[in-house]
């Protein structure tokens, strides 16, 4: 996967802008076509991003559009990178289990909180 930084916005993005360029750095991230990348694209369940990958992206949201994370409870929507040591996990029934107890969280949703410069719980 590349990492990229963008240059600091001079302004905070809005409307369709800020979705384009979440959308835009999150497909750079996980290292899909932008094509697969939609406002409704759940970055977990359908992009499968989670762990260091997950908290990376997170990272850069937060440096590139300069918005507040504080209230993010990461733990909401993904794991940890040391689940991934059990190979059990891998278990299309654990795999499973493991997605419902995740709320999605889809590639709106941080579109929505850098419009605002900062992340709500209802976000």
């Amino acid at each position: 996967m590349k990492r990229r930084l963008l240059h600091k916005a001079l302004r905070r993005p809005v409307g369709n802008e800020a979705l384009i360029a979440v959308g835009n750095l999150i497909a750079d991230h996980a290292g899909v076509d932008r094509s697969q990348v939609k406002a409704e694209t759940r970055l977990l369940h359908d992009l499968g991003m989670d762990g260091d990958d997950a908290a990376e992206l997170l990272q850069l949201l937060e440096y590139n559009f300069d918005f507040d994370v504080k209230s993010f409870d990461y733990d909401d929507f993904f794991g940890s990178e040391a689940q991934f040591i059990n190979p059990l996990r891998l278990l299309p029934s654990r795999t499973a289990k493991y997605l419902k107890e995740k709320q999605p969280l889809t590639v709106g949703q941080p579109a929505d909180a850098v419009e605002r410069g900062r992340w709500t719980s209802n976000t």
